[in-house]
């Protein structure tokens, strides 16, 4: 029995519930009934698709493997470090000198 001031979501919810209920005891019925386990009709399993003897191909594939990387040459590393360090203060630099200028036009 549904009262006028249950919550539409719990009602929705005591009715689903009754009736999983109900169709589980059916189902317990009829397996008792029939003295057997209510499963499913199995699924029938499709054979697996295999190419004829005379189509099918064989491929053997060599991968070589990788060739070892050059030696790393300290002096380029660290010119190119330097030159990470020295674009990095230029773009602080720039960004403090926007700042600045916004600061002085307001």
């Amino acid at each position: 029995m549904v009262e006028s001031n249950e919550d539409a979501l719990s009602v929705t919810m005591k009715i689903r519930r009754e009736t999983r209920v109900a169709k589980d005891r059916a189902v317990a019925e009829r397996a008792a009934s029939a003295d057997e386990l209510a499963l499913p009709p199995p699924v029938p399993s499709a054979a697996p698709r295999t190419a004829p003897p005379s189509l099918s191909l064989e491929a053997t594939v060599a991968v070589p493997p990788p060739a070892p990387k050059p030696p790393v040459d300290p002096e380029a590393a660290y010119r190119r470090a330097r030159l990470g360090i020295v674009a990095a203060i230029a773009l602080v630099l720039l960004l403090v000198w926007i700042v600045q200028r916004r600061k002085t036009v307001s």
